[in-house]
């Protein structure tokens, strides 16, 4: 048909897989960013379609990561969500030029161990965060904070006037309960995202409770507001205080996104026909789309490890289910946003725990140490 190549069956479903992953996951990564859950939906879409389409590393899924969680969290507090909306379409504009000037490779050049130390870092500021969340509170200002009054969290929750625990940490840990025994409960459903079953369980027995839940803005109202937003001009005077900013976003951002399009690369290597991605092609596509995620009131977006490998890993052949999956999330959040909004945040808590736990990657730590003591305290560092 005229060069254009239509989506197979495989990539149907592997869209759906990666769908159902990606919901809990945006809207997790959107609360622990200080952005809204919107926005976080809004950065799916985006991911999924725009730079789905545009990219350079077709099987690999785009969207809000939790690697930039702690580095977007902090932008937020420093200058709010319209100047993180300015530093975002920096962020893609840098990326761009990146591509443009074919950069793509010298990501190629940073040291594993250094990576690795800037994700373990991450993953802790997402645990010790949202552990406060997981017991019914916001997310405290900066990481020592989070751990200065986490005693303070703790004791709340086990003070409720009612019942000795308060429900809505039981309902946080009955969560990542699931995600832990799920695949040893029902190994045939293991092609099932543990954080599925668990948000929806969670939240079908939160019911019984009052607890904090997702505030979904309507998504029309919000791209309007950040357009006028940013179409307004008045950020203008501030500039030069959030180009550097959005230069070190770019950097980290395409880091993380150039990690991932290797690692799916070595994935998909054992296909037959299989071309390795175009990192300075990708960039572009992660340029665009972040410009345009900053433009309508989005997040910054990278490539995500979890939802490339399941993307792979679910049969994906084309670029056409990564671009299904934004397609999915689009129309979800248009017919059923009351399903999101009964959602505790706890739940999405207990997702992002893991998740951080994972990005501390504490089993690797250990083998680094053991075959070279530099590269392990590079990492530490």
């Amino acid at each position: 048909m005229n060069g254009i190549q239509l989506p197979s069956k495989q990539d149907g479903v592997a869209s759906l897989v990666v769908f159902i992953i990606a919901v809990p996951l945006s809207l997790g990564i959107a609360l622990a960013s200080g952005g809204s859950p919107a926005a976080g939906l809004i950065t799916a879409i985006l991911g999924g379609i725009i730079c789905g389409a545009l990219s350079g590393a077709p099987l690999v899924v785009s969207g809000p990561a939790a690697g930039l969680s702690a580095f977007v969290f902090q932008i937020v507090q420093q200058h709010g969500l319209q100047g993180l909306a300015i530093i975002t379409v920096i962020c893609g504009l840098f990326q761009l030029i990146m591509g443009l000037t074919k950069s793509g490779k010298l990501f190629s050049l940073i040291p594993k161990p250094v990576l690795e130390g800037v994700l373990s870092a991450i993953g802790l500021i997402i645990v010790l965060g949202q552990l406060h969340v997981l017991m019914g509170h916001g997310v405290p200002k900066s990481p020592s904070v989070a751990l200065l009054t986490l005693g303070d969290s703790l004791r709340s929750a086990f003070s409720s006037s009612e019942f000795p625990v308060a429900p809505v940490l039981l309902c946080g840990l009955f969560g990542i309960a699931i995600q832990l025994l799920w695949s040893r409960v029902f190994p045939k459903l293991k092609w099932l995202p543990a954080a599925l079953p668990a948000v929806v369980i969670v939240s079908v027995i939160s019911l019984f409770w009052q607890m904090p839940r997702v505030e979904l803005e309507p998504l029309l109202p919000l791209l309007e507001k950040g357009a006028s937003s940013f179409f307004s001009f008045a950020w203008m005077d501030r500039l030069l205080t959030y180009l550097p900013v959005g230069v070190g976003l770019a950097v980290v951002a395409s880091a993380e996104s150039m990690l991932t399009a290797r690692a799916i690369d070595v994935l998909g290597s054992t296909r037959p026909n299989y071309k390795p991605s175009d990192l300075n092609r990708e960039l572009m596509a992660q340029g665009t789309a972040n410009a345009l995620s900053g433009a309508v009131g989005g997040l910054p977006m990278t490539g995500v490890m979890v939802r490339a490998a399941a993307n792979i890993n679910a049969g994906a052949q084309t670029r056409w289910s990564t671009i299904l999956h934004g397609v999915w999330i689009a129309l979800f959040v248009g017919l059923a946003p009351f399903v999101l909004a009964s959602i505790p945040l706890t739940a999405l808590a207990g997702v992002l725990i893991l998740t951080g736990i994972r990005l501390l990657n504490l089993p690797n730590l250990r083998a680094e140490l053991r075959h070279s003591m530099t590269d392990g305290m590079i990492w530490i560092g």
